[in-house]
């Protein structure tokens, strides 16, 4: 997974409250269990009393290894409530939504740790309850591009206007809707986007929203983009690959074609299974899923079937 924006963090922790919180992102070797509110872990067995600890009863290192294990358990709730503020923080400065749903919030801390299926989450969840704002959340937290894959014409001019009215306090954040791009400019207005692309660097404040559908990078004159974007996995500036309405790719077969055509010229590429550890973060979005459906099946990659989901109550 990419690493998590320190700029943005420290832009984060110098205009804040919580300038002794850590994000998860900025917590080496300790990651955080999503769910740890929700299932915290059980306590260690009574251990023995073996030759290295002559003199000390079976209770009383059972008692001091519980006891550590409630520190370090306190300290990743600790750590769990430090990202979301975090998020709730961005979420209201940029998009001055006040307040996170507790599945939203479960989905965005799960997105951003490595300990959960290499940040591959599939997000169920009625329409409009949130998806969308789960999405633009958390491009903003990670900065750089964030492609989201749509059904062609469903991106409903709701979600581009409150996209375009993101607040610039902490970065730039730009919104384009490739399919709506002018076909009749010999591809000049794509390549200003390509050229803005190439800008980007590993440590920016940036973020670019790039809405598509599957069916647009298909075609022969989006080959700059494609470029473009295994070139931005490359230098580490593509974060986030969303999939919205994934149902619809996975179960009608008029959508499953290009997505399969994505396979060898996109998925395979940027999630590349030789290095893992640089994969962006992979959201796919659904009101509806079988429960026992290998939603990720259709782009035939071991490494994008692994995923975790998170359904709201």
């Amino acid at each position: 997974m990419q690493k998590f924006c320190p700029a943005r963090c420290q832009n984060i922790n110098s205009s804040s409250n919580h300038s002794n919180t850590q994000p998860i992102g900025r917590i080496e070797h300790q990651c955080l269990p999503a769910l740890m509110v929700m299932h915290p872990p059980t306590p260690p067995p009574t251990l023995t009393a073996g030759p290295d600890r002559v003199g000390t009863s079976r209770e009383a290192v059972s008692a001091a290894e519980i006891a550590a294990t409630q520190r370090r358990n306190d300290r990743i709730t600790h750590n769990f409530n430090a990202t979301v503020q975090m998020f709730e923080y961005l979420s209201r400065c940029i998009f001055e939504t006040n307040e996170l749903r507790d599945y939203q919030k479960r989905a965005l801390v799960r997105c951003i740790d490595p300990m959960y299926n290499d940040s591959k989450l599939l997000l169920v969840t009625r329409t409009g309850s949130g998806k969308s704002h789960i999405m633009r959340t958390l491009g903003v937290a990670m900065n750089g591009i964030v492609v989201i894959f749509i059904p062609l014409l469903s991106l409903s001019a709701d979600q581009m206007v409150k996209m375009k009215e993101a607040k610039q306090l902490l970065g730039s954040v730009e919104t384009h809707h490739l399919d709506e791009l002018p076909t009749n400019d010999g591809g000049e207005s794509l390549q200003k986007i390509v050229n803005r692309m190439s800008q980007l660097q590993e440590e920016t404040t940036s973020t670019m929203f790039l809405f598509l559908s599957p069916q647009f990078l298909c075609k022969k004159s989006s080959k700059p983009l494609l470029d473009a974007l295994v070139v931005a996995y490359e230098r580490k500036v593509l974060r986030v690959v969303g999939i919205d309405e994934a149902h619809l790719f996975v179960l009608h077969s008029n959508f499953r074609l290009e997505i399969r055509m994505l396979k060898d010229l996109f998925f395979k590429k940027v999630f590349d299974e030789k290095n893992p550890k640089s994969h962006p973060i992979f959201l796919a979005m659904t009101a509806t899923m079988p429960s026992n459906f290998a939603v990720m099946d259709v782009f035939q990659s071991r490494l994008v079937n692994e995923y975790a989901t998170v359904r709201s109550n």
